[in-house]
């Protein structure tokens, strides 16, 4: 992973031309078009994009894998502190779904609908299969870099999840929600450090209709 924030310090300071863009938008541009050779629309220095084109083309494909799952930890760090943001480790993702396993039963992923509302870049449930996945988030940019690894049966969107219109959200949730089906939110909600001096992570699970 270094060699990528390395390669993205180099982005961000030496071929972006416009320095007023926003650190978000730059790492949108930074990972499609590392990962998906999407064409940057932002402005940038001619001759600094060559030299940085030649390196993504050089990168190992392992190095590409693990900016597809790990984006998260190029984002500003004070920014997202502020804003309650944070990058849910692996440890902590495995030591999650352990426990649901032991608590729900292996099966959990494939008897309950499950939402996680707080999805980011979709640590908390990237790489385990699932019946019926719905993830959300605040921002679009985020839906926008970080694609399902299943479309078949996970949907990912933007949603305001504690002031958003219900009547927006996925047909497939709508259903579950009008239909009493189990649902279960399994999330790593964010909070703020602004007004807590905590700094330990938090993960909900609740379940919906199956009492």
């Amino acid at each position: 992973m270094k060699k990528i924030q390395n390669l993205f310090q180099v982005f961000k300071d030496q071929v972006v031309a416009d320095k007023s863009i926003s650190h978000d938008a730059v790492l949108s541009a930074f990972v499609e078009f590392v990962l998906r050779q999407k064409e940057i629309s932002l402005p940038l220095h001619p001759e600094k994009f060559t030299d940085f084109d030649r390196k993504v083309h050089a990168l190992p494909k392992k190095e590409k894998a693990l900016l597809h799952t790990r984006a998260d930890e190029l984002h500003d760090a004070r920014t997202r502190r502020i804003a309650g943001q944070f990058y849910t480790p692996v440890e902590f993702v495995e030591l999650a779904h352990a426990l649901m396993d032991v608590r729900l039963g292996a099966d959990w992923r494939e008897k309950y609908v499950v939402w996680d509302a707080s999805a980011g870049s979709l640590n908390l449930t990237r790489g385990y299969p699932f019946k019926e996945l719905y993830s959300s988030t605040l921002q679009q940019e985020e839906v926008d870099r970080n694609p399902v690894s299943d479309p078949a049966t996970e949907t990912f969107f933007q949603f305001d999840f504690l002031s958003g219109d219900l009547s927006k959200l996925p047909e497939g949730l709508r259903h579950a929600l009008e239909t009493d089906a189990p649902l279960l939110f399994f999330m790593n909600p964010p909070y703020s450090t602004r007004a807590d001096a905590s700094n330990c992570y938090s993960a909900v699970v609740l379940r919906v209709n199956d009492c």
